[in-house]
């Protein structure tokens, strides 16, 4: 690694930490929402045997988010959340007028919330299932496909909490942070969560089994953690300078370096990564990668121009940069390239092609 990138690196992760510590927990949680926006829960497994809609309509959804759901599709704005099935036809929908507008969705549940307000509507496949209102400002809220719920919030006297939900919308578990600003919360299958916090120090993930107040693991980091997804054997951290792998209890296995390449966009699975790394924070172009839950490096492909959203699954991925599409194979070899539809923000991957979505619709292309 040269010196250039050397200082580079130290400074975004010095400038970060700083950042978020020294401002409000809600101008963390909008750093959080960027990334969500960037697909870390809107991998969709594939459904096979369908008939899909070929385009969604829906009301003024600008810079919103977009997820698979249910075989159909969510589409989160400030102004509401609408459910599409898999035909196209508006399932349910529910209208607010929200600040900062987020959306974590896995399996058949979802949860659509405020960052920095109060409010967070958890929803599963036949509707909303519990309209949350938290008496502080909501930093993050995650779902998980067994139907838990985590809200992370601020909290007065401490330095933020998580409340969990269960899947009929019952809150079973809290937990209040003594040290580090609460950053989000995720919680693995029916019976543990974990929580990131970060302080002036760095990172520090602790975990914690709903049968009991004690701590069970926790791992510290002296790096910024911006992200954490429980995997099949363990959990994958993001941090601002790179992947971090860790085992049912939270002991560090492996690390993929960033080499001090910024992370411009970054879809987490059980199974992996897939990253969008670039030598410059604007413009320029970059790569992408594909890295292993063992922290092994898979395909690559690089990218000119400026890259505006990214999504994979396990069968490939798909890339909008400078109003272009081009979709990948699993060994991101490029298999498509297509100019975007006029107005498009977000593309999401289909099982035979690739979803654009704008303000006011999304087309499905195919091959």
């Amino acid at each position: 690694m040269d010196e250039r990138r050397q200082k580079k690196r130290g400074f975004l992760r010095a400038a970060a930490v700083a950042l978020l510590v020294a401002a409000a927990v809600l101008a963390v949680a909008l750093a959080v929402k960027s990334q969500q926006q960037g697909g870390i829960d809107g991998v969709w497994d594939s459904i096979t045997g369908v008939e899909r809609a070929e385009a969604f309509f829906y009301d003024n959804a600008a810079g919103g988010s977009f997820a698979w759901f249910d075989g159909g599709l969510a589409v989160m704005s400030n102004a509401g959340l609408y459910v599409y099935d898999k035909a196209g036809e508006l399932d349910f929908s529910r209208l607010f007028t929200y600040s900062s507008p987020a959306m974590s969705v896995d399996g058949g549940y979802g949860a659509a919330y405020d960052t920095g307000g109060n409010s967070v509507i958890f929803f599963g496949e036949d509707g909303v299932i519990e309209d949350v209102v938290t008496e502080e400002r909501v930093v993050s809220a995650t779902v998980n496909s067994s139907g838990y719920l985590a809200v992370s919030t601020e909290e007065s006297g401490y330095f933020g909490s998580v409340t969990v939900y269960n899947s009929a919308g019952t809150a079973i578990y809290r937990w209040m942070a003594g040290a580090g600003r609460v950053l989000l919360a995720r919680v693995r299958g029916s019976d543990r969560m974990l929580a990131v916090t970060i302080g002036d120090g760095g990172s520090r993930i602790v975990e914690y089994t709903f049968d009991s107040t004690d701590l069970a693991h926790e791992y510290t980091v002296d790096e910024l953690v911006i992200d954490a997804l429980y995997t099949d054997d363990g959990v994958t951290l993001v941090t601002t300078g790179g992947l971090i792998g860790l085992d049912d209890k939270l002991a560090e296995e492996w690390r993929y370096d960033f080499e001090g390449r910024y992370l411009k966009a970054y879809v987490l699975s059980r199974k992996g990564a897939t990253l969008a790394l670039a030598d410059f924070q604007v413009g320029g172009g970059g790569e992408i990668v594909s890295v292993s839950d063992s922290g092994k490096a898979g395909g690559s492909a690089p990218y000119v121009g400026e890259l505006d959203s990214l999504d994979a699954v396990s069968s490939g991925a798909v890339a909008l940069v400078s109003g272009r599409v081009t979709r990948y194979d699993g060994d991101l070899r490029g298999v498509a390239e297509f100019e975007a539809d006029p107005g498009t923000e977000r593309v999401l991957m289909w099982t035979d092609g690739v979803l654009c979505a704008g303000p006011f619709s999304a087309y499905l292309h195919g091959n």
